[in-house]
């Protein structure tokens, strides 16, 4: 079998969804080439910030609208460093903005494009790229399900993760460089509720992020990076973290 269109993209995330949305909004012939995450996958408590830009482009996509309800804004962001004096205090009404971005569960802002891309009748195949011919524009795509199938594209987009088939089939290098480090995430509740404030504590373990979420008001998204190189350092500890970050969100009293 195959298939012949103007952009392939490959990849399950909210890139590659929301980029087959927007092509197909545009009138330009495409597919979607990738594995469906598992409901399993979805289980955690991983969060996505949204910049205005990623919002505008939901709204563009007719989206947001339903995703407003279900995310937290961010109003105002704080930056602080232990041991140095003050802190930065950014404010969106001040410049002007209702917010500077919002914040909203992985799964959800997932679940939302998956099913307006099958509304949409974008074509999508199960399956992962096997082998490519940049030159002529093939690609071979194994499918879950099914015999190998060939996709031939004027461009074919890898939106497929930092660790790319498409990239390693297509020969691209990949340098790494700058700190290494792991981010820890979770869910956190304090005594202190969010008020759609974010925090960033620049903590000598490694940078802190407090993130608000939608719901209840004293539950935040929190990302730390560390240098995990023993297994302890990728254990997080109440205690660790509250003399880290400190007490401007009150006490941490819960995380998972």
């Amino acid at each position: 079998m195959e298939h012949r269109v103007c952009v392939a993209v490959v990849g399950t995330g909210p890139v590659a969804l929301g980029l087959s949305l927007a092509l197909h909004h545009l009138g330009v012939s495409s597919l979607l080439i990738g594995e469906p995450a598992a409901p399993s996958d979805l289980d955690t408590p991983r969060h996505f910030a949204l910049s205005l830009s990623s919002i505008r482009c939901l709204e563009g996509l007719g989206l947001w609208q339903t995703l407003h309800t279900q995310s937290a804004a961010i109003e105002t962001i704080q930056v602080s460093q232990p041991g140095a004096p003050g802190a930065v205090h950014l404010r969106a009404r001040q410049a002007g903005l209702a917010c500077f971005g919002a914040v909203i569960h992985e799964s959800l802002l997932l679940r939302c494009l998956a099913n307006a891309v099958a509304a949409s009748g974008v074509p999508v195949i199960a399956g992962q790229p096997v082998s490519l011919q940049p030159g002529s524009g093939i690609c071979k795509v194994r499918r879950s399900q099914g015999p190998t199938v060939t996709v031939t594209a004027d461009l074919l987009v890898g939106a497929d993760g930092g660790a790319s088939p498409v990239r390693n089939l297509a020969g691209i290098p990949l340098r790494r460089g700058g700190p290494q480090g792991t981010a820890l995430c979770a869910e956190i509740t304090t005594s202190a509720p969010h008020e759609q404030r974010a925090f960033e504590r620049l903590a000598s373990e490694g940078p802190i992020a407090l993130l608000p979420t939608a719901g209840d008001r004293n539950r935040w998204c929190l990302v730390w990076v560390r240098d995990t190189t023993t297994p302890q350092q990728s254990v997080l500890h109440s205690g660790e973290l509250q003399r880290a970050f400190g007490w401007r969100a009150g006490r941490i009293e819960q995380h998972g």
